[in-house]
């Protein structure tokens, strides 16, 4: 297949993935009235719904990874060290649950733009 026939470069779809983890990070600074905050929150119960439905540990462990970096109150909120203690994980898999429910939400959010195609 040709390279301009893609349907998404590589570049675009890190484009789009630093975009939503910076949209995260920002999360608990957003007024509430700002709409950013409420299509996160939309997107973020679909997540919820689908882990809590998965038959795998591991993606249920990756929403609580979420929650607990980015959306609960600051309160809440714990650094990788703090979270694997928690979670009874090394702070390797803290870095790479967040990574991959990440890429889980690119595709609530973007639909077939947040998937990344590799060479067929």
């Amino acid at each position: 297949m040709e390279t301009a026939m893609r349907l998404g470069s590589k570049k675009e779809y890190e484009i789009r993935f630093n975009a939503l983890r910076k949209a995260f990070e920002k999360y608990r600074d957003l007024p509430e009235d700002r709409p950013l905050k409420a299509i996160i929150d939309t997107n973020i119960e679909i997540y919820r719904i689908s882990c809590k439905n998965s038959l795998h540990d591991e993606k249920k462990r990756r929403f609580e990874t979420l929650m607990i970096r980015y959306i609960l109150p600051e309160e809440n909120k714990r650094i990788g060290k703090e979270i694997s203690l928690q979670q009874y994980v090394c702070l390797t898999t803290v870095w790479r649950d967040t990574q991959a429910a990440l890429k889980d939400l690119m595709v609530i959010f973007f639909g077939i733009d947040g998937i990344l195609f590799e060479d067929m």
